[in-house]
């Protein structure tokens, strides 16, 4: 059994920077977005069909980190190493430690969704500030490196910047990543979307 936790919250909630209505939006997007993730890996280990365990594995643990699901997390990278080396023992292990961190962690979810509809006030959406193309996308590259919360919604403020077609086509595969929790897709397509303004993201220092 796993000694890391079945949910930091606190840590969830600062990765929204302190927005508990964005959290509540992907704690209630979770089973929907998440529950394909599941039948995959269970048709995947019905067919030995380990890329597709690998992948699942991958998809998994980015979308628990981003919640701070600190046991589902774990048990979707061991899943990813282990489809990864093609080692079915270990596969075999790791899947009913994967699905009880899966089931559990809904579970938790569900009652935090119960309990903030029962009476939980909404916060009022702030106005976000103006700033400049060359920060925004620095940020939001930092803040997707960081596995960070990142509402698609935000990306409404780049449309001003990006006329063209095959720039629009960009921030709609960006918007589409973003949605899917898939960070490193996102990060890639950002880097595409930064060169074509001619600005360099920073990169990572770690």
């Amino acid at each position: 059994m796993s000694s890391k936790s079945v949910w930091d919250k606190e840590q969830a909630l600062s990765r929204m920077r302190g927005r508990v209505d964005r959290l509540m939006m992907l704690v209630e997007m979770f089973p929907g977005e998440t529950s394909s993730y599941m039948t995959n890996i269970d048709q995947a280990l019905l067919d030995g069909d380990e890329q597709t365990l690998r992948a699942m594995g991958h998809a998994l643990k980015g979308v628990a980190g981003t919640l701070s699901a600190h046991q589902l997390q774990e048990a979707a990278e061991g899943l990813e190493l282990a489809a990864s080396t093609d080692n079915k023992e270990d596969v075999a292990a790791v899947y009913p430690v994967l699905k009880r961190s899966y089931s559990e962690f809904t579970q938790l979810l569900q009652r935090e969704v119960d309990a903030f509809n029962a009476g939980q006030p909404t916060e009022v959406e702030e106005e976000v500030p103006s700033i400049s193309l060359n920060t925004f996308l620095s940020q939001l590259a930092q803040r997707l490196r960081n596995s960070d919360y990142v509402d698609p919604t935000e990306l409404k403020q780049l449309s001003p910047f990006l006329q063209e077609p095959e720039k629009i086509e960009l921030l709609e595969s960006l918007r589409g990543h973003i949605s899917q929790f898939d960070n490193l897709a996102a990060l890639k397509t950002l880097e595409q979307l930064a060169t074509s303004e001619g600005i360099a993201l920073a990169r990572s220092s770690e």
